[in-house]
């Protein structure tokens, strides 16, 4: 068998099998991906929150954080304040030392502003507080849906609910220091699921429901309001907020295991299509190319009418200048150019003889030519019309063009 022919059979195959996989279209269900990643519209994302959030203060300085709080509060002065830390996540993890720099951070007349229905032994002992729940969800798949959640009194000015027809958990704060924190909001069975501590001149935020941050939830009727009411607890002279993404990926200390980008990145489906799909592009190039022997002839375009090219341009500043009677003119003489110069006909003469020659020569209705010839000598008379009148002889001339032999 020839070398071409097994070329030729290797690329069929690789052609089909992408066929297949560009044509398969999976069943649309709803995405139930939990991700909270503030970059994606997925339902269970939170892109609304982060776009929307500096919104609820005075437009502050928005950044985006990857790093340890002992790095980014060392090189950002924390003794400024008015800065808040915001984190949405489902785990917060942090060590000893993260703990002591955030309460550092608090003291100096900060924000930080924590939603997670996972928190770590080691953050638990240090604010004095434990978690509890009903139910325990395995999986994205077993958690909640349809409940209602509350804000209550003394912050908000009276006690009320919100419907979340997405997911929620059935964690929430079964025992904290009440001469520090006090309660703002409630789950559906009348939990804590939110609550605050002032610390000097800071305070902390601690919500056991990030679902209730989500696009999806965001999105349902009247929620926005509940977003505004548990925004509105943290004050308004924030000048800098601090979307912190390192705690997304951090695990506890004890089983760490730092994250490669790449390794991130193939935990999304489209990405490793992507990848795949440009891989086997390469070869298909590879295959295709290894025998070829003469060299692509290269394309010459045509000349480009550039006479046609000027009268639209012409025509089209005059038509935005709002000079509609000029424009018809300039089609009108156009119009008598092109019968002087395809059918040989003379034009100085705007009569019943003239209508009966292009008739005869162009093929077209000695009506409708009738009426063009008409519509050319009111245009000659004409001082000025309006832009309807202009369409409707831009109509008649683009119909002679299109149906004239």
């Amino acid at each position: 068998m020839k070398r071409t022919t097994i070329y030729l059979i290797i690329t069929i195959a690789i052609l089909l099998l992408i066929a297949a996989f560009v044509l398969y279209q999976p069943t649309k269900t709803f995405d139930k991906k939990v991700t909270f990643s503030y970059k994606e519209p997925r339902p269970y994302a939170t892109r609304i929150c982060f776009t929307t959030l500096p919104l609820m203060f005075n437009n502050p300085k928005v950044i985006v954080n990857i790093k340890a709080p002992y790095e980014w509060m060392y090189e950002d002065s924390i003794k400024e304040g008015g800065r808040l830390l915001f984190i949405i996540s489902k785990q917060f993890n942090p060590n000893k030392n993260d703990l002591d720099w955030m309460y550092s951070f608090v003291s100096n007349g900060n924000y930080i502003f924590i939603s997670t229905f996972n928190i770590n032994e080691t953050a638990r002992e240090y604010l004095k507080l434990d978690f509890d729940y009903n139910y325990s969800p395995t999986n994205d798949d077993d958690l909640y849906d349809s409940v209602k959640v509350k804000l209550i009194k003394p912050l908000y000015s009276h006690d009320s609910s919100y419907f979340n027809a997405g997911f929620t958990t059935e964690k929430y704060i079964s025992k904290y220091d009440s001469t520090n924190f006090i309660s703002l909001g409630l789950n559906h069975k009348n939990n804590p699921n939110f609550i605050k501590a002032s610390v000097n001149n800071g305070a902390f935020f601690l919500h056991t429901d990030p679902f209730l941050f989500s696009n999806y939830f965001l999105l349902q009727k009247h929620n926005e309001e509940y977003y505004q009411k548990v925004l509105s607890a943290v004050p308004n002279n924030v000048t800098k907020i601090i979307w912190d993404d390192y705690f997304t990926y951090k695990k506890d200390d004890i089983n760490y295991k730092s994250h490669a980008p790449l390794r991130i990145l193939f935990q999304y489906p489209s990405f490793v299509w992507a990848i795949s799909l440009a891989i086997g592009l390469f070869i298909i190039y590879l295959l295709i190319h290894v025998k070829r022997k003469q060299r692509f002839v290269s394309v010459i375009e045509g000349q480009k009418n550039d006479s046609l090219y000027f009268a639209e341009t012409i025509g089209r500043l005059y038509f935005e200048k709002g000079d509609h009677i000029n424009l018809a003119k300039k089609m009108a003489a156009y119009f008598l150019e092109h019968i002087r110069s395809k059918y040989l006909i003379n034009t100085s003469q705007l009569n019943n003889e003239l209508v009966s020659k292009i008739s005869a020569k162009s093929g077209y209705s000695e009506e409708e030519t009738h009426n063009i010839i008409q519509s050319i000598a009111n245009i000659q008379v004409q001082d000025s019309i309006d832009q309807n009148q202009l369409n409707i002889y831009y109509t008649q001339f683009q119909n002679f063009y299109k149906h004239t032999l």
